[in-house]
């Protein structure tokens, strides 16, 4: 009824198939992969450490990728306070692989060696070894523009910021925070009408308000060049000269 000789025959071709993987390393040792940390962003630090302990991330990175990867999509939370007190962006992008660009010899070799298969590239984008070059390398970034000059206007007798001023001081004032070599001159007028005194000590007021505006952005008073008012003359209309001129100039106290 059973072909006994053919089952036989077949159980045996099974077993030979099925321990050739086992026969075909008999007597081969399995190398246990080192991840390579050689990579120019790695190389560029002072000290050579990692966001938590090599031993913590050796058992722990998928783990805590996983965290990452809930509290950012879920919470909205991108800041991860490591256990010495520093902090750093929760992105396998910019940060694992910002250091470790070298994911062949870094990611890949220990994942083939525990038969792993990650699921992090099914979303994020393969890094590309010697994306970072060195810092010498790169081109200079081109210089910001200076922002042109400003005229802040006033109402008659007063010496308050209008609403409408607020957004070109605010833009000179981010400038000066990021090129600190330059300062700001801010120069008052009045008009020729009424009491000089009088029309003096309000340009001087008004050129005040606006120096408050840079204080409070942490522009230092020696960055901030105060002119003496001028009266303008002539024909010029009354309510331009009701006015404080604000500019950039390259240098300190010039």
């Amino acid at each position: 009824m059973y072909d006994s000789g053919k089952i036989i025959a077949g159980l045996i071709i099974f077993i030979v198939i099925a321990s050739l993987p086992f026969t075909m390393n008999l007597g081969k040792a399995s190398i246990k992969p080192e991840p390579s940390i050689n990579t120019f962003a790695i190389n560029q630090m002072a000290k050579k450490q990692c966001i938590e302990s090599k031993a913590y991330m050796k058992t722990t990175h998928m783990q805590m990728l996983n965290n990452w990867r809930d509290e950012v999509v879920r919470d909205g939370n991108r800041l991860y306070v490591a256990s010495d007190g520093k902090e750093y962006n929760m992105s396998l992008q910019n940060t694992c692989m910002h250091c470790h660009t070298n994911k062949d010899k870094f990611c890949d070799e220990c994942h083939n060696y525990v038969a792993v298969k990650p699921y992090c590239w099914d979303c994020h984008i393969v890094p590309k070894e010697g994306a970072f070059v060195p810092v010498a390398a790169k081109a200079a970034p081109a210089p910001a523009a200076v922002p042109g000059p400003i005229n802040v206007h006033f109402a008659v007798g007063k010496y308050d910021i209008p609403d409408e001023a607020q957004h070109g001081l605010t833009a000179l004032a981010a400038y000066l925070q990021k090129n600190e070599s330059a300062s700001v001159v801010i120069s008052g007028y009045t008009d020729k009408t009424g009491d000089p005194a009088k029309n003096e000590e309000l340009a001087k007021n008004r050129a005040k308000a606006v120096r408050e505006v840079f204080r409070a952005a942490g522009i230092s008073d020696e960055r901030i060049v105060m002119k003496k008012p001028e009266v303008i003359t002539g024909s010029a209309d009354n309510a331009e000269a009701r006015r404080v001129d604000v500019s950039i100039a390259e240098g300190k106290g010039v």
